[in-house]
């Protein structure tokens, strides 16, 4: 059985950018419960099918082809003796992601190996819940996509928005997968999943940046104070970008503070705890620490450094209630 698509979270208009449609009606329904965000990584679709006797390999679909080298470092990691042993019966697909050198981009994952990332698991007609995925890649000794967050639709574009930084190092996240806490499907019988990706909001981010200059300019747009506090030095946020010229004007301090709070929603309580050890430990790059100085003294913190975003955003939100140290 092939792995179903994952519908991008919003419509999108000829030009290939998005809309502020949902692409699912139950997209829209459910907009405000509780989703669950794992990692969207950049490799190629695997599929790992047994029957209880035979083991085949394949990709995304029946007629896709795989690299010999990733072919054979599937065949070592699933063998017919390991899957007969913890499938001694039902019939399973593993449903995964092979990344690393010379797959679309994985390089900046793995720079000299392939690896598989497990994260759905298909036993009869039976898509398995979070806890019995993670207890197979487990049982099988292999990576499973990890959990980053829980929130509301929001939440998730906020975080996919700003970018975070990936698991498997200092570089930006491809997006993020969601799914409902509680594991639903349509009318259709299709599970309710979708994704996230951070690029799919670059195009628009630039275009509402380049609008607010050109309407500044003209005069059809006029800067006013920041709403919180009256600073005269402020920029332009938009909580809309197909709304190009409805901004809020904010100071810097106040425009940080904003999208640092929302990207510290996102973040599940293992995210903070590893970011908080790094915090106390010998790890805290410098960039951090030049970062959190400034956090600290009201000034605006160098973000533009892919891969660094959230992890600095929550750094500056837990500075700013304890300045001293966070204890793990």
């Amino acid at each position: 059985m092939e792995y179903h698509k994952i519908d991008s979270i919003f419509k999108r208009n000829e030009g290939g950018s998005f809309t502020n449609e949902f692409s699912n009606p139950e997209f829209e329904f459910l907009k405000d419960n509780i989703w669950e965000f794992t990692e969207k990584i950049d490799g190629t679709n695997v599929r790992i099918m047994w029957d209880g006797e035979s083991l085949r390999l394949g990709g995304k679909t029946d007629n896709a082809q795989m690299p010999v080298s990733l072919m054979e470092k599937l065949q070592q990691t699933f063998t017919k003796e390991k899957m007969k042993e913890i499938f001694p019966d039902g019939k399973v697909i593993l449903y995964g992601e092979s990344f690393g050198v010379k797959i679309q981009s994985g390089g900046k994952y793995i720079k000299d190996d392939m690896d598989f990332i497990l994260f759905d698991v298909l036993i009869d007609t039976w898509w398995l819940n979070r806890d019995s995925i993670e207890d197979i890649a487990n049982k099988l000794g292999i990576k499973v996509v990890k959990l980053i967050g829980k929130g509301t639709l929001k939440n998730a574009i906020e975080m996919a928005k700003k970018g975070f930084n990936s698991e498997f190092g200092d570089f930006m996240a491809e997006g993020i997968v969601l799914r409902p806490k509680t594991q639903l499907f349509s009318r259709k019988g299709e599970r309710i999943i979708t994704k996230v990706k951070y690029k799919d909001f670059l195009k628009e981010k630039q275009k509402a940046k380049q609008k607010v200059k050109i309407a500044l300019k003209r005069g059809i747009l006029k800067k006013s104070s920041c709403q919180n506090c009256g600073e005269k030095d402020v920029i332009a946020h938009h909580e809309d970008y197909n709304k190009p010229l409805k901004v809020i004007w904010l100071c810097r301090k106040h425009h940080m503070q904003l999208h640092r709070d929302r990207g510290a929603i996102c973040l599940d309580e293992n995210a903070k705890k590893k970011i908080s050890k790094k915090l106390t430990g010998r790890t805290l790059s410098k960039e951090h620490k030049e970062n959190i100085s400034k956090a600290m003294t009201g000034k605006e913190p160098s973000l533009e450094t892919k891969g660094k975003i959230s992890q600095s955003l929550y750094l500056f939100n837990a500075h700013r209630k304890r300045k001293e140290q966070i204890v793990s």
